[in-house]
């Protein structure tokens, strides 16, 4: 059986996906494109990512989100990713994602 990666990857849509990143990269733009379910606070992870890194969050799919949409985030956000290294040195989504998730668990548990 694939994995959904491969299966993701093997997709046209992901090329275009990361040309697209390729293309606002050069333009000096950052963004990240999420799909799926998504935490209640993402709205403030979307703010922290455009203050701290400039980042900008889209949201380009639901739960059931169409296999082509899925391929071109992907894409999108692994050029993005590699991005974020070469200029921050990490996955700047992910770290504030976690920031955020640690600072809501410490709140639910006061």
């Amino acid at each position: 059986m694939k994995s959904v990666n491969k299966i993701l990857r093997e997709n046209p849509s992901f090329v275009v996906g990361a040309e697209a990143a390729r293309n606002e990269i050069a333009d000096d733009r950052l963004g990240w494109r999420e799909h799926g379910k998504i935490v209640p606070w993402w709205n403030e992870a979307a703010d922290q990512l455009s203050q701290r890194y400039a980042v900008h969050f889209s949201f380009v799919g639901e739960c059931i989100t169409p296999i082509d949409v899925a391929a071109e985030a992907a894409g999108y956000n692994e050029e993005m990713e590699a991005e974020f290294a070469r200029r921050f040195g990490a996955n700047v989504v992910e770290e504030v994602f976690r920031e955020l998730e640690r600072k809501k668990k410490k709140q639910r548990h006061r």
